[in-house]
C-alpha cells in the first residue's frame, strides 16, 4: 500500500533556454561517494544530454540517516566531479556527439547540478516530493577539449521518489524525474505561478 506524504509540483513559466523540461537524474549512495546517472533534456534549450559522473560528490540531508514522523527533512545533492572524468553523449542543436566529456581536471570543463527537496517524515513507505535544479552544464569533445560544445546555466523543477524503510532509514537510490515546465498565464508580469497539491494516504483509508 502506498504510504506517507504525496506532493506534486508544477509551475507555470515561459520554457527558456537551459530549462531542463524532461528525463530523470538517479543518485545513489547516502554514506558513500555518490553516483549519478544522467538522462535530461531541454527544448528550449535545443539539447539532450546523458551521462554517467562517478565521484565524491557533496550530499546534504537533515534528519538522515534516521527520520522520525514529523521531521522536516531536507535534502541536498550536488553532482560536480571536475577532479574526475566523466565522460557522456549528447545531441547539441541537432548535431549527435558519440562522445563528450562533462567534467575534466586541468581543462576547466565542470559540469555542476544541484537537486534540491524538502518533506515531511510520514513513516515508512514510498514518498513523491517536488525538487528544484540548479546547475551549469558544460561539455567538450574528447579531440578538441579546449572548446566548448556546451556551456550553459540550467534549471529544472520536477518530483523526486524516495523511500524511508520500518527503521526509519532513507533508501540510498533517489529517482528525480523533471517535468516541462507550462506556458505562463501571467501575462507581462512574467512571473511564475507554482502549484502545489498536497494530499495525504492515512493507514485506516481502507480499513474497515
Amino acid at each position: 500500500m502506498l504510504r506517507g506524504f504525496l506532493q506534486f509540483l508544477t509551475i507555470a513559466t515561459p520554457v527558456l533556454a537551459g530549462t531542463i523540461d524532461s528525463g530523470t537524474i538517479t543518485t545513489l549512495g547516502l554514506g558513500e561517494p555518490i553516483t549519478w546517472n544522467v538522462n535530461i533534456s531541454s527544448a528550449g534549450g535545443n539539447y539532450s544530454v546523458q551521462f554517467s559522473p562517478t565521484a565524491e560528490t557533496l550530499l546534504t540531508c537533515v534528519f538522515c540517516p534516521t527520520i522520525h514522523p514529523g521531521d522536516l527533512v531536507t535534502l541536498s545533492s550536488t553532482e560536480s566531479a571536475i577532479d574526475f572524468g566523466s565522460g557522456g553523449r549528447a545531441t547539441i542543436a541537432g548535431t549527435f556527439y558519440p562522445a563528450l566529456i562533462f567534467d575534466a581536471q586541468g581543462l576547466g570543463i565542470n559540469s555542476v547540478m544541484t537537486l534540491n527537496t524538502s518533506f515531511i517524515g510520514d513513516g515508512p513507505g514510498p514518498f513523491i516530493v517536488p525538487f528544484t535544479m540548479t546547475g551549469v552544464l558544460q561539455a567538450a569533445t574528447v579531440a578538441d577539449p579546449a572548446h566548448f560544445v556546451l556551456n550553459d546555466p540550467v534549471s529544472g523543477t520536477g518530483y523526486a521518489h524516495l523511500n524511508v524503510s520500518g527503521s526509519g532509514t532513507l533508501a540510498s537510490t533517489i529517482t528525480w524525474t523533471f517535468i516541462t515546465p507550462e506556458p505562463s498565464t501571467l501575462g507581462l508580469m512574467g512571473i511564475g505561478l507554482a502549484l502545489i497539491i498536497g494530499a495525504r494516504m492515512n493507514r485506516s483509508r481502507h480499513s474497515g
